[in-house]
């Protein structure tokens, strides 16, 4: 805990950094709705954010890191100036390279969790009152208050629905109608242990392959600066593009996960003698 409170407390600082780097550009308001995200909490939304938000001063950027300083059509002035603007392009790519990851790991010890209206929010058992003294012969009893009961209903077979139709989406888990599968045994036959311990088996495998593609992703990123990915420009974009979509589809789904768990977790609190 001591350890991701030191990388939490410094994400805002950079935020306001690289927020100073594109301010003027149509990239900084995003960042300040990320740090805005951040503070909430909800890391999943500020991991969107710069993602995109780096994507985007990436694009921006591609004419001057796609010239070659050494060129003979350039003056020795002019390939120093497209040198040094180069790598200060690549030295804010890789700083929200490092931010993303670092939110990445975040986004995934505190999975995002879907806000639950305040009337069906779990309410803790209420404490047992001591008993009122017996009334006074002629003196009227006060009514006593029927104790209401937490309405612990947070999932539906309807989540499990949307879980599996978001899981089937990212193409990442094979088994995904395992959880059309829980949906209507252990979760309908009220096993909610047994329905936790199947979802959270899919959720870690969902989780270790979004992690090695971004990993692979990130390898990919340093072979096409590097000039190994032998690709053109624009299907580079094309497929960061189709790859921005489909992270977008991973994270959708990971919330599904998250919000599932959540309701199983406190349908078995709840249920507890």
């Amino acid at each position: 805990m001591r350890l991701m409170h030191r990388t939490s407390a410094a994400i805002p600082e950079e935020l306001d950094k690289l927020y100073a780097v594109v301010r003027g550009s149509p990239a900084a308001n995003a960042l300040s709705e990320a740090k805005k995200a951040f503070q909430g909490q909800d890391y999943a939304e500020a991991l969107r954010l710069v993602r995109e938000t780096g994507e985007l001063y990436r694009q921006t950027h591609l004419r001057i890191l796609r010239q070659d300083p050494q060129s003979p059509d350039f003056t020795p002035e002019d390939s120093k100036k497209i040198s040094a603007k180069q790598a200060k392009i690549q030295d804010v790519l890789e700083r929200f390279d490092a931010l993303v990851h670092r939110l990445e790991k975040m986004a995934k010890l505190l999975p995002e969790q879907s806000p639950v209206p305040a009337t069906r929010k779990f309410q803790p058992a209420a404490k047992p009152r001591p008993a009122a003294p017996a009334a006074e012969v002629g003196e009227t009893p006060a009514p006593v208050k029927p104790v209401k009961k937490p309405d612990v209903a947070l999932i539906d077979t309807g989540s499990f629905t949307q879980l599996q139709t978001a899981v089937q989406e990212t193409g990442l888990v094979p088994n995904a109608d395992a959880v059309g599968f829980v949906r209507d045994h252990e979760f309908r036959e009220g096993k909610h242990q047994e329905a936790f311990d199947r979802i959270e088996g899919l959720f870690i495998h969902l989780r270790a392959a979004s992690e090695q593609r971004a990993q692979r992703l990130r390898r990919e990123e340093l072979d096409f600066r590097g000039g190994v990915l032998k690709m053109s420009p624009k299907a580079w974009l094309l497929k960061q593009q189709r790859e921005t979509a489909q992270t977008q589809k991973i994270d959708r789904a990971l919330r599904y996960f998250a919000r599932v768990l959540d309701g199983l977790r406190i349908t078995m609190t709840s249920s507890d003698p």
